[in-house]
């Protein structure tokens, strides 16, 4: 039989004393003993070098190793301390994945000006603590923000006027004046008045709206980027929010009117079958919603159209017939009138404006003063006659001369003014000296509005 001799065990105590390390904010962290080969790198400061009472100071910063590996999960106590080196913040952070953090506070609105001192204390498992500091300052609150710019189109043809709205806010303590300027691209706006800039005084607290109007005279077509921006006043410390970037406003060729007539100029709306109404077209540079309208002498309205010229391969037209009545049907008196055209494209940018005349005529021209000299008179010797007469008006003339059978031979034309007026007759038809005889000739006067005058007639000899 085999016995066994039970052996005990008697049970090994070993204490390991921790060592308890205090910063200055009460952080613990392990013993060198236990410590890593490398230290901690830590990076400590604020958003904006000056602050005013009652903003928001952003603290950041990043922690890593001396290989420049980031440490997670690390303890960051951060502590900011006034002029006065009193405690106004205190608070304990964690890095991040990548070895970031970040903390805020506000500032009193009473709090004392001057520099402000942040402490940041970092400790990290097998790492000695490590910390580093930074500085602001707290000055006087000088505030101006832009809040908002909105221009009234986003699309706006070149060489015309476009109204943009800006708000600016006085988010300070005291009442400030400053300048607003609004660009396009990195160019400032030319104004009307050829500034590019709006000055404004505005009271703490309160907002307001300007409006700059941007004349795009010589802006190239393409879309630009607006921005506003509200000088800094002296001792404002937070100018990122001076900038407010809106969209985009495209500049276009502006609509513009290719040709515009009337044919005829001068007609008459007498129902006599000549010239009884005149045809009033135009072209455009784009699809338009026009507006035709004629005036008289007075400017008063007789008559208007409008309608929608849509551009196609051929271009946008526009075809109005006008038979010389007014709105209510009746025909419109003798004289001159204005027909005006105008419109805008589909964007709502205007047409520049076009005018021409026309002439509304219905009475008759007269001939008068009628006479021809030398009679008789001898071809054979190189002698001509002229036929003299005097016209009411402006008219195409013709004269026929028969022969002493009656029979036309000859046809002389031509286009005239008012007054005295003459046509000469060599007394050879197609080159050959007619047979000596009395010649009868006829006188007809058609105006250029289509009134035909009463012919007149006369007779001259043609001698042997």
């Amino acid at each position: 039989m085999v016995t066994f001799k039970r052996k005990i065990l008697r049970p090994l105590l070993v204490v390991v004393t921790m060592i308890t390390l205090l910063n200055a904010s009460g952080t613990t962290f392990l013993p060198s003993s236990e410590t890593a080969s490398s230290e901690l790198v830590l990076t400590v400061q604020t958003e904006r070098p000056h602050y005013g009472p009652g903003e928001v100071v952003k603290i950041r910063g990043n922690l890593t190793d001396t290989n420049g590996t980031a440490i997670q999960d690390a303890k960051i106590a951060v502590e900011v301390k006034n002029p006065r080196n009193n405690t106004i913040f205190l608070d304990i952070v964690f890095s991040s994945p990548i070895g970031t953090y970040e903390d805020s506070f506000r500032l009193n609105k009473n709090t004392p000006l001057g520099e402000y001192h942040v402490y940041a204390t970092a400790n990290a498992v097998r790492y000695p603590t490590t910390m580093n500091q930074t500085t602001f300052i707290v000055m006087e609150n000088h505030d101006i923000t832009v809040t908002n710019v909105k221009p009234s189109k986003t699309m706006v043809g070149e060489g015309y006027f476009l109204s943009i709205n800006v708000t600016v806010e006085n988010q300070g303590d005291y009442t400030e004046t400053f300048n607003v300027t609004v660009y396009y691209n990195e160019t400032a706006i030319t104004m009307p008045d050829g500034k590019n800039y709006t000055t404004t005084t505005l009271p703490s607290g309160n907002s307001t709206n300007l409006t700059l109007t941007w004349n795009t005279t010589g802006v190239a077509e393409g879309n630009y980027t607006i921005s506003a921006h509200a000088t800094p006043v002296p001792s404002e410390t937070d100018i990122a929010d001076n900038t407010y970037i809106d969209g985009v406003v495209m500049i276009i060729k502006p609509p513009r009117i290719l040709s515009f007539h009337c044919t005829p100029n001068s007609f008459s709306p007498n129902n006599d079958g000549r010239q009884d109404t005149t045809t009033i077209r135009a072209t455009f540079s784009t699809t338009v919603n026009w507006i035709l309208e004629i005036r008289n002498s007075s400017g008063t309205i007789m008559r208007s159209w409008n309608g929608t010229a849509t551009f196609k391969w051929q271009g946008a037209m526009l075809q109005q017939v006008w038979n010389g009545t007014d709105e209510a049907g009746k025909i419109v008196p003798e004289g001159t009138y204005n027909a005006t055209l105008t419109g805008k494209d589909l964007y709502g940018t205007p047409l520049e404006p076009k005018t021409i005349s026309l002439i509304v005529d219905t009475a008759k021209p007269i001939i008068s003063d009628v006479s021809d000299h030398p009679d008789p008179f001898n071809p054979h010797i190189g002698q001509t006659t002229t036929i003299n007469y005097t016209l009411s008006e402006k008219c195409h003339v013709t004269i026929k001369i028969y022969d002493p059978a009656s029979r036309l031979i000859k046809i002389l034309r031509a286009t005239q003014l008012a007054g005295p007026n003459s046509m000469t007759w060599d007394g050879k038809v197609q080159g050959l000296i007619v047979p000596d005889g009395e010649y009868r000739y006829e006188i007809y006067a058609t105006d250029m509005a289509g009134n035909e005058a009463t012919p007149a007639i006369g007779t001259t000899t043609v001698a042997p």
